[in-house]
């Protein structure tokens, strides 16, 4: 059937019409993108996901945080192996193994947590009769942010900082605040299956201080205190400060990058003070040959973005700032070598200036390094602004020559008074290195 030439005609423009109708409405739509930031829409919202893929492909560049990796770990753990515990102290090859078999049966446990209440002493001294898993930090952290770090989400509204926390095999979570603070609450699990995988963990046989019929029952240290039949030896440890070639080194650039410097800023030498000055528009870099790097930006808007506001969701913004901050330490660690590690100990609040501070320590093998020199980092946030760091950029080496610390039995036994806790770290000696020794923390501070 031949068709008219003047329908082709009307048909042919129609079809032309709809196609330039199709193109304004995309091209309207690739220019309201354009417009678009991750500002204005949440990150996690079809949206924003459709946005992220647009603009940065489906994996080509961008990343979106939750603070999963952690900034810091156990320094002790335990669980429970058929009648005995079997736990690790200070070692950090062992405790990173042990969260690798049981970090997830942790984080579905507080994930299970409906209601948190405070607990007393005597309910936990009982309850550790019933141990399944155990775990202590050398640092305060926000139980949600504890349950980040092992891959799951908390549930119950109350975010207690806490330093250890205790399941028991009948499904009870036990844990300790900074000092005396005790909260409890239901897990919804029995972890009494747990027993049948302890034997994949390279542990020591140990103890809590306060189980009946140990002869430290009745030792001035906290309930929990992990004692150890196995004298713990650890090397001694020398510092250097971390050397930079402020003209040209690679090591130097490393450092720049940390804070989003070019290779090439504008910079002078700071005579008074010994150091060079990196200068960009709002910020300053001071770098000293003593390894001090102090980051200062002029303004808020001078500062660098940690994180965008629309990620938080929910949220609370710390995990996001540590987050940036062990990113940007690890990067500037990477311009020297060292044996040591870092850690996040703590974060606290300056309500007056709107400013939150967290500190970083060094550790080697696992020990913290105490005294002035063991302080990496101060880094201050104003809300999601990266605003200021102090650095303390030191290598640490560990020697051949390693020395015995007193059994962890005899410690807590020479406790009296105040219960405290038992910690062990490096302190400085007076020929310049490092030993490590056992010492008490009583509300934080050592006794």
């Amino acid at each position: 059937m031949k068709i008219p030439k003047n329908q082709l005609k009307n048909t042919t423009k129609n079809l032309i019409l709809l196609s330039l109708f199709l193109l304004l409405i995309v091209l309207t739509a690739i220019s309201w993108l354009g417009d678009l930031s991750l500002d204005a829409i949440p990150a996690d919202s079809w949206l924003g996901r459709t946005y992220i893929d647009l603009s940065f492909g489906a994996s080509g560049g961008f990343e979106l945080r939750s603070g999963e990796i952690p900034a810091a770990y156990p320094v002790e753990c335990a669980v429970w192996d058929d009648a005995s515990l079997r736990g690790a102290q200070y070692n950090e090859v062992a405790v990173k193994s042990f969260l690798s078999d049981y970090g997830q049966t942790v984080a579905s446990a507080l994930a299970g947590v409906r209601r948190l209440e405070e607990g007393s002493e005597t309910d936990f001294r009982a309850a550790l009769s019933d141990a399944a898993l155990y775990l202590r930090y050398d640092s305060v952290l926000p139980l949600s942010l504890l349950t980040n770090w092992m891959g799951g989400t908390l549930s119950v509204s109350d975010d207690p900082a806490v330093t250890a926390l205790l399941l028991t095999r009948s499904g009870e979570l036990w844990l300790r605040g900074d000092g005396a603070a005790l909260w409890t609450g239901t897990t919804g699990q029995k972890l009494a299956d747990v027993q049948f995988r302890a034997q994949a963990f390279s542990g020591y046989a140990c103890r809590f201080a306060a189980l009946s019929g140990t002869p430290y029952d009745g030792a001035a240290v906290h309930p929990e205190t992990l004692l150890f039949d196995d004298t713990l030896s650890l090397p001694t440890l020398t510092s250097t400060a971390a050397q930079f070639d402020t003209e040209s080194a690679a090591s130097l650039q490393q450092l720049l990058q940390a804070f989003g410097y070019e290779p090439h800023v504008r910079n002078y030498d700071d005579g008074d003070s010994g150091k060079r000055v990196f200068v960009e528009s709002q910020s300053t870099l001071r770098v000293g040959e003593d390894g001090t790097v102090v980051f200062r930006a002029n303004t808020v808007e001078g500062g660098l973005e940690a994180y965008l506001e629309s990620e938080l969701g929910g949220e609370q913004p710390l995990a996001f700032q540590i987050d940036y901050a062990r990113r940007l330490l690890d990067t500037a660690a990477q311009a020297f070598s060292s044996d040591a590690s870092f850690y996040f100990v703590y974060a606290e609040d300056d309500r007056t200036s709107g400013v939150t501070r967290l500190l970083f320590r060094y550790a080697v093998g696992g020990v913290p390094v105490m005294d002035a020199d063991g302080v990496m980092a101060v880094i201050e946030f104003r809300d999601n602004m990266f605003v200021s760091a102090a650095l303390n950029l030191r290598s640490f080496t560990q020697g051949e020559v390693t020395a015995g610390l007193l059994p962890s039995g005899q410690a807590a036994s020479a406790a009296v008074g105040e219960t405290r806790g038992l910690h062990v770290g490096y302190f400085v000696r007076e020929d310049g290195a490092y030993a490590a020794r056992r010492y008490y923390l009583i509300d934080g501070k050592e006794s």
